[in-house]
């Protein structure tokens, strides 16, 4: 496992809001890597901290303030060196604060109502038909140039086996007035549709949650791609995909 994912799991788990194997492969690499070892003691005690402050709201300008606090210890107080190191770690203990609180999405800008109806309707649309992938195979090294010449992007295409999501396949699909990529993963019986297609380089990263029909979705934006995963898995296992890709 690696210290990225496993510093996304810390904060997805820290209300033991993880799958019982994650959390053994948490456990496993916490107590091989002094970093991570320390870093989830750190947030264990940011969330006894802010308990007391648990029923609030953070106010709409947080995110403003977090970022000016961010970019003046970065500037101010750290060394040039290792400034991109200890803002990464900052980064992510903002993270899982914002989710000590529990105030994710009012942070964050809502995607439109039509955009979520249209990713839903594609995940209920491919569990319809025969099969919901065009080219099927788990390895990554196949599956994304499958994609080359069909979307004017390259897909973030990784096979999670090890990881309890296994890559089954791909296939176009059309969303948001364009051609996406969409990756078709496993969770035991459920199946996760991956939708991914460009968004401007420069929009903030976002993630947002949502719940809808027994349905759950999380998006989020990351290197000018914009990621949808729709399941009827719970949004914990879904941010542990997201962790993952």
């Amino acid at each position: 496992m690696r210290c990225e994912t496993a510093r996304d799991l810390i904060c997805v788990g820290i209300d033991g809001d993880l799958s019982a194997t994650r959390t053994q492969e948490l456990r496993d690499h916490v107590a091989g890597c002094a970093d991570c070892r320390n870093f989830a003691r750190e947030m264990n005690a940011l969330r006894e901290d802010l308990r007391q402050y648990a029923g609030l709201l953070a106010p709409p300008t947080l995110r403003a303030d977090l970022s000016a606090a961010l970019d003046a210890a970065e500037r101010d107080q750290l060394p040039f060196q290792r400034r991109p190191i200890v803002r990464q770690a900052m980064a992510m203990a903002a993270v899982c604060l914002l989710s000590v609180f529990g105030t994710w999405t009012f942070l964050r800008e809502a995607p439109p109502a039509d955009a979520r109806a249209e990713v839903l309707t594609a995940h209920i649309r491919s569990l319809l038909q025969d099969s919901p992938i065009q080219i099927a195979s788990s390895d990554s090294h196949t599956v994304r140039p499958w994609f080359n010449g069909r979307v004017e992007f390259a897909p973030v295409v990784r096979d999670l086996t090890a990881d309890g999501f296994p890559l089954i396949g791909g296939r176009l699909d059309y969303l948001a007035g364009r051609r996406v990529a969409a990756l078709v993963y496993k969770r035991r019986l459920h199946v996760v549709n991956v939708f991914i297609w460009p968004t401007p380089k420069e929009a903030h990263d976002t993630v947002q949650t949502i719940q809808t029909d027994g349905y759950s979705l999380l998006t989020w934006t990351r290197g000018g791609l914009r990621f949808w995963a729709v399941s009827d898995l719970n949004p914990m296992e879904l941010a542990e995909l997201r962790a993952l890709l």
